[in-house]
């Protein structure tokens, strides 16, 4: 049930942040099959570490320049040669 609701969860993350109804985010956490003050916490988890592990995925050195830059274009939009960088220098790379 935790994979079926974290299909797509860095969908949004290329493109604009899209808010949800109360009722959505109801909807969602009954399909982890959790407690209700548990599953909230557990898709923050989880989207936090999508990010983590894209960034880390982006700065690793295994990847070809252009991909990087595609990626990280369709991440952080205008600004992601900046936020590359800082992300680099995180990594210390």
């Amino acid at each position: 049930m935790c994979r079926a609701a974290g299909e797509g969860l860095g969908k949004e993350d290329a493109g604009r942040g899209v808010f949800r109804a109360a009722s959505e985010m109801v909807a969602m956490w009954r399909g982890l099959d959790l407690p209700a003050w548990e599953a909230p916490y557990v898709l923050r988890d989880a989207r936090l570490g999508y990010l983590n592990g894209y960034e880390a995925a982006l700065v690793s050195g295994e990847l070809p320049e252009e991909d990087v830059a595609s990626a990280a274009e369709a991440r952080w939009g205008e600004d992601w040669g900046r936020r590359l960088e800082a992300a680099r220098g995180r990594a210390g790379s």
